[in-house]
C-alpha cells in the first residue's frame, strides 16, 4: 500500500468550537471517539523550551527563522482517545495503534486540520510524539500533509514536527 492510500479513509468530524485562537472537535473513527484540540501556538516558546532543557543542542536555523517571523500563524494540534468506558486518555498514554485504525485516525485529524485552515489563516502546524512507533507514523503524516516544508527536531526524546499548511 502506498503512503497516499494509507491516509485516504477518514472518520467523522463534529466541531464543538471553532475560533481563530482555539478549536475543539470530536472525531468518530469506527467505534472509537477522539477529542481534537487546535490552539494558536508561538514558535518562540519552542525555542525557549529547547534552550532551557538539560539536553540543549543547537537550535535548528529553520526554527529560529520561523520563530522570528511574527507574521506567521502557527497552531498546535493535540488529541486524546476515549476508551469504551468513557475514560479520556491523552494519545501518548494509550497506543492509538492498539485500535487497529491508526491511519484512519490520523487521516481524520489531517482532514480536520484542513477544514480549520479553510476558515482561519494557518501557516504552520506543530505536533509532537514521544513513542518511537508514533514518531515514525507522525513522520509519514508530516510527509503526506505538508506537500512542502516539513521540519522535525527532538528535545529529550520527544520529537516535534513543524509542517507547512497546504
Amino acid at each position: 500500500m502506498r503512503l497516499v492510500e494509507l491516509f485516504d479513509k477518514t472518520g467523522k468530524i463534529l466541531w464543538d468550537n471553532q475560533a481563530k485562537s482555539f478549536a475543539t472537535a470530536e472525531l468518530s473513527v469506527g467505534e472509537y471517539m477522539y477529542y481534537l484540540k487546535i490552539e494558536q501556538d508561538d514558535l518562540d516558546l519552542a525555542v525557549s523550551a529547547i534552550t532551557h532543557h538539560d539536553s540543549f543542542a543547537m537550535i535548528p536555523a529553520w526554527l529560529e527563522e520561523l520563530a522570528n517571523d511574527y507574521s506567521l500563524a502557527t497552531y498546535s494540534v493535540e488529541f486524546e482517545f476515549e476508551d469504551r468506558q468513557g475514560v479520556s486518555k491523552a494519545e501518548n498514554e494509550y497506543g492509538i495503534t492498539g485500535t487497529g485504525q491508526q491511519y484512519k485516525v490520523f487521516a481524520t485529524v489531517m482532514k480536520a486540520m484542513k477544514e480549520y485552515a479553510q476558515n482561519f489563516d494557518v501557516d504552520y502546524w506543530v505536533f509532537s510524539a514521544t513513542e518511537p512507533s508514533r514518531q515514525k507514523l507522525y513522520s509519514k503524516m508530516a510527509q503526506r500533509f505538508a506537500r512542502g516544508a516539513a521540519h522535525e527536531f527532538s528535545v529529550a526524546g520527544e520529537r516535534f514536527y513543524v509542517v507547512a499548511a497546504s
